[in-house]
């Protein structure tokens, strides 16, 4: 991991521009605690320690099978809003259910690097947040809607670190389209994929969004 502390937005922007972008350019994630994994919000809820094999093969095995179980208890429920339905693909289900607060197997990143920083600097005072950034070319993106289409099951059952932009199907709300355009949404992640991901620590006491409203 990098050792990179950030202490203000000048010195951030001077960071990136050191990067050496590759082709594919990067992704980025702010998380407000730089303790916390890059984990989804259902792993966090399933996993005791991914460290362990048996216990990280388990928690895949359960993490299927609790997406699984959302996404059919919202078919079932019929609270699918315009534009879905229920042969919408279990992805476009899952962003939909993610994007209203659900726990799901997808973690947000973003193509703009301020917005994680907002995300890494808008947390507790006392503790340090951390700016990901993940090149995509590491990752396999999933493009065509053939893809997009297959069991989800199947999108598990390799080594894979998988990235996707979500569509706004239908004629759902502005805020909806507005975070598809500039987001990325990653899965299949879990401590094999912790080697990718450069961490850049970011002050407790640099604060963008006091920053932005000074």
């Amino acid at each position: 991991m990098n050792d990179i502390v950030i202490s203000s937005e000048a010195q951030f922007r001077e960071e990136l521009k050191k990067i050496d972008f590759d082709k594919a350019g990067l992704l980025y994630r702010g998380q407000a605690d730089a303790n916390w994994p890059v984990n989804c919000s259902a792993v966090r809820r399933l996993a005791r320690d991914l460290a362990d094999p048996v216990e990280s093969r388990l928690t895949n095995s359960l993490l299927v099978g609790y997406l699984e179980f959302l996404i059919a208890k919202a078919r079932t429920r019929n609270v699918l809003p315009h534009g879905f339905d229920t042969a919408s693909p279990d992805l476009e289900l899952l962003a939909l259910l993610q994007h209203q607060g659900a726990a799901t197997g997808l973690i947000d990143f973003t193509l703009q690097p301020f917005v994680a920083l907002w995300f890494a600097s808008n947390g507790s005072q006392t503790e340090d947040g951390a700016v990901y950034l993940l090149s995509r070319a590491s990752t396999t993106e999933i493009s065509d809607r053939s893809e997009i289409k297959r069991p989800l099951g199947s999108l598990y059952e390799k080594n894979v670190l998988w990235s996707w932009e979500p569509s706004a199907p239908g004629r759902l709300h502005l805020n909806w389209v507005r975070t598809s355009k500039c987001s990325r949404i990653l899965f299949q992640v879990g401590v094999r994929h912790r080697e990718m991901y450069e961490r850049w620590h970011v002050d407790g006491e640099f604060n963008l969004s006091r920053r932005l409203r000074a």
